[in-house]
Parts: C-alpha cells; sequence; structure tokens
C-alpha cells in the first residue's frame, strides 16, 4: 500500500459523479501528502489547484464551536446556563409535540444544547414563525437578528431529550456577537483566522476571488455532466452562518484542524484553545435515545458519538475503521470532510463540491486508505 492507491481513488471519483477533488494528509502537523485532481470549472477547463476555493458549510460548526470555546474559557458563560441569560428571546420556547399541538417547554433551552444538537431547532426554514420574521427584518438581516427570527420557531422536541441536526450552531454565531461585542466574522478574523495565518477565509468572497470558487456538478442518469443550480451560500442579508457560512481553502482549513489536532496549538506556535478544551470538545456527550438519534442519521456515524459541535469516535469495531477512540471531525453539505487525531497527530482535509457527494462511499474508505498508507510508511 502506497499513496499511488490513493491517487488513483481521488482519479477514479469523476466516474462516479465527482468532477474534482482535493485532499490533504498532515502527520505531526506536517504535510505528508497533497493531491488535486479534477475540475474547478468544467466548462472553461479550469482544473483544481492549491488557490481553489470550497464552500465548506457544516464544516462552519467546528470553527465556530472553537470560538464559542474561547469565550467558555475566557469565562463569559457557563454551559449550563440558560441561552435567554444572553439571547432573551429564547426564553420562551414552545414545543410541537408529537400530536402537532404546542405548548410551553418545560425546560430551559441551555446553552449546552447549541453545542451538542440536542436544542430541538431543526433546518426547516418555511415555517411561517421563521419566514414571517425574515420578512419583517427584510434584505439587510443581521446575524443577531437571523437568531432572533429562530427563536420563533418551535422546538421539535424538550430541550435535551433527542438529537437533531439543525440551526443551534447560527444562533451560536450570534452569542458569540453578544459576548464579544463583535461581528462575528470580525471575531473569527482576530481570534482564529489571523493567528493561524488563514488568509483565504470569509463568509463572503471577495470579488476578485469568485472565479476560484469551485462549481457544483452533478451527473445524470446517462452520465452527463451539468452545472447544479445551486452554487451559493444563500446568506440573506448581513448573516454570517455559523452552521454552514464559511468559504476557505483546504490549506486554510487544515491550519485549523492542525491546530485542533495539536491540542489548540498551531505549527506557527499561536495557541488558539487550551488542551483540555480540546479535549472537552471531543468528548462524547450522548447516550441513550440521542446517541440513537446520531447514528441512525447515516451509516458513516457507526461507532461514533457527538461532542461539542463535532463527530468523535466511541467504537473503531462498529466504525469498521483504522481510527483511534477519540479520532474527531465533521463534514460538509457539497461534499466536504475533515479527520482529526490528536492520538497519532494525523489531520486530514478532503474537498469536493458535487451535487450527490456520495459521502458514505467516500470518506470512510479515504479515512481507511490514509491510516493504511501512513501504517505501510512506518514500517
Amino acid at each position: 500500500m502506497n499513496w499511488d492507491i490513493l491517487r488513483q481513488f481521488q482519479d477514479g471519483l469523476q466516474e462516479i459523479g465527482i468532477a474534482g477533488n482535493d485532499l490533504a494528509v498532515y502527520a505531526e502537523g506536517k504535510p505528508v501528502y497533497r493531491y488535486f485532481t479534477g475540475w474547478q470549472n468544467r466548462e472553461k477547463r479550469i482544473p483544481i489547484t492549491e488557490k481553489t476555493l470550497f464552500r465548506m458549510f457544516s464544516m462552519t460548526k467546528p470553527v465556530t464551536c472553537a470560538a464559542a470555546l474561547q469565550l467558555l474559557e475566557e469565562g463569559r458563560f457557563l454551559m449550563n446556563e440558560p441561552l435567554s441569560d444572553y439571547l432573551p428571546e429564547f426564553g420562551q420556547m414552545t414545543v410541537r409535540r408529537e400530536d402537532g399541538t404546542l405548548s410551553p417547554a418545560e425546560k430551559p433551552l441551555r446553552i449546552e444544547h447549541l453545542f451538542t444538537m440536542t436544542s430541538g431547532l431543526d433546518y426547516d426554514r418555511q415555517v411561517p414563525e421563521m419566514t414571517g420574521a425574515l420578512a419583517e427584518y427584510g434584505d439587510g438581516i443581521t446575524t443577531r437578528q437571523y437568531a432572533r427570527a429562530i427563536a420563533r420557531k418551535p422546538l421539535c422536541f424538550e430541550p435535551g431529550s433527542r438529537w437533531l441536526y439543525g440551526l443551534s450552531h447560527d444562533v451560536l454565531g450570534a452569542l458569540i456577537e453578544v459576548l464579544s461585542g463583535k461581528k462575528f466574522s470580525e471575531y473569527l478574523k482576530e481570534r482564529i483566522f489571523d493567528p493561524l495565518g488563514m488568509k483565504e477565509s470569509w463568509f463572503r468572497e471577495p470579488e476578485e476571488r469568485k472565479a476560484d470558487v469551485c462549481l457544483r456538478y452533478g451527473r445524470d442518469g446517462e452520465g452527463n455532466w451539468h452545472l447544479s443550480d445551486q452554487q451559493n451560500h444563500h446568506q440573506p442579508g448581513q448573516h454570517e452562518s455559523g452552521g454552514a457560512g464559511l468559504t476557505m481553502t483546504t490549506e486554510d482549513y487544515a491550519r485549523f484542524a492542525c491546530a485542533l489536532t495539536n491540542g489548540g496549538m498551531a505549527e506557527n506556535g499561536k495557541r488558539i484553545l487550551a488542551g483540555r478544551t480540546v479535549e472537552l470538545m471531543r468528548s462524547n456527550t450522548l447516550n441513550g435515545v440521542p446517541l440513537r438519534d446520531f447514528q441512525n442519521g447515516s451509516p458513516a456515524r457507526a461507532g461514533y458519538g457527538y461532542g461539542f459541535g463535532v463527530r468523535t469516535l466511541i467504537d473503531p469495531a462498529a466504525s469498521g475503521g483504522l481510527s483511534p477512540v477519540g479520532e474527531f471531525g465533521w463534514g460538509g453539505a457539497w461534499g466536504t470532510y475533515t479527520l482529526l487525531d490528536p492520538e497519532n497527530r494525523v489531520t486530514v482535509v478532503y474537498c469536493e463540491q458535487a451535487e450527490d457527494t456520495k459521502a458514505v462511499y467516500i470518506q470512510r474508505r479515504l479515512r481507511n486508505m490514509v491510516y493504511a498508507a501512513l501504517g505501510w510508511e512506518k514500517r
């Protein structure tokens, strides 16, 4: 086994509908493998390069959670505090019961529920309560106002009782603004992007870099390529989505990921989180029904639990993978994926932009192939 097999695998992904992809692997904080293949723009014959920008979508979530954890370290909040202590609009929540009726929540929505996706907030933005609020705020809606709109949505269950993927981390972005007194993007730039040297990371890329954004492609039943109808973030107004908003290069995301793998400290010596905080971030928070909710959401989650904004491996045998307990990370809607392994100091960042991401097929195979290649090199 060697890296050539991994290159062949990446090249072969075009056959299953992935127009192009980029994979970076780091060991001990140093790059050991980087290969990009295929197209950033098929029509103009522009290949993927090290300068290609990817819509990270939900890979924004670990960045948002790391930023919020910095404020935990500074004593700005406690995990078990009611969210309404800082965002008052979340103080009188309602719950949509199984029979469809609405009634007041019996338990407060706490900050920890946002981190762990046990808040009861889903991803449905089309409910009348939210669409009405969005219309009220208008085209210039801010991150803080977007959170107020979310607060009008009924919860899907009592906070803490289930796990559900939703808008929780968008609300965290608003919480960061309130606690820091800064615009979310300004906070990220000052506290994460600048210290780590992430110079190509934005909620909205500058005009001169738009041509470098990788386009999203799909293939029809006859194998013909087509551009997806969806190419943008769809972030309204001035809203900066803590759950899905960032665009960046693979290398920039790797700078962030490697810092977490190394216990919160980057190779340049800049620390963004304490080692104990990273340990908290990758600690499993789920059991019982919430854990079943999480694992039943995708075959790729077999053997994993969920920490503070990241999956975390709790049963390697159940996962069928070669990574150890405590490996953590997340992925994004258009096929991005990251793996962080503090025990072996291994970091993996994979990027694609596909209509059908084939994530279950690709990501678990990449994980095992990377570990096998590293293991063979050590021998």
